[in-house]
C-alpha cells in the first residue's frame, strides 16, 4: 500500500512473509540459538533481497529489473529488504521510506528481488513477490 504525508510516500507492508518450498535440514531449536558457528551459518544460508520499483507492469519473471528499475534503500544495516520479512509462519507489518525515489507518479508498481549476483547465483534476478 502506498501512503503519503505531504510530499513524502511510504510503502507499507503488512502480514508479509517468506515461506520455504522444502524442509530445512537444520532442527528448529538452532534457529534460536546465539552460538556463532548458528550465526555464521545462517548468515552464509540468508538470501539476500532487494525493493525494486518499477516504471513497467510487475510481473513474476523480470530479467532487466536491474537495469530497468529503481533500487529502493531499506532502513536495514546492509539495504537488503530480507530481514524485515518475517521467515516461515510468522508474519511482519512494516513501511520502507520512498524519500530517494524522483518522481513516484512514473512507477508502476514495485518487485522484491533476489539479484542475479547474489547466493545462490542465477542466470537473471529471481522475483520473490510484487
Amino acid at each position: 500500500e502506498l501512503r503519503s504525508l505531504r510530499h513524502l510516500y511510504k510503502l507499507s507492508f503488512t502480514n508479509m512473509r517468506v515461506i520455504s518450498r522444502y524442509k530445512e535440514e537444520e532442527p528448529p531449536s538452532d534457529d534460536d540459538s546465539d552460538d556463532d558457528l548458528v550465526i555464521e551459518k545462517r548468515a552464509k544460508n540468508r538470501v539476500k533481497l532487494r525493493l525494486y520499483m518499477t516504471k513497467k507492469k510487475p510481473k513474476k519473471r523480470m530479467a532487466d529489473i536491474e537495469e530497468t528499475g529503481d533500487l529502493i534503500m531499506c532502513d536495514t544495516p546492509d539495504g537488503f529488504i530480507d530481514t524485515l520479512l518475517g521467515k516461515h509462519a510468522k508474519p511482519t507489518t512494516f513501511d520502507v521510506s520512498l524519500k530517494d525515489a524522483p518522481d513516484i507518479n512514473k512507477y508502476a508498481g514495485c518487485v522484491i528481488v533476489k539479484p542475479k549476483g547474489e547466493s545462490p547465483l542465477t542466470d537473471e534476478p529471481v522475483v520473490y513477490g510484487f
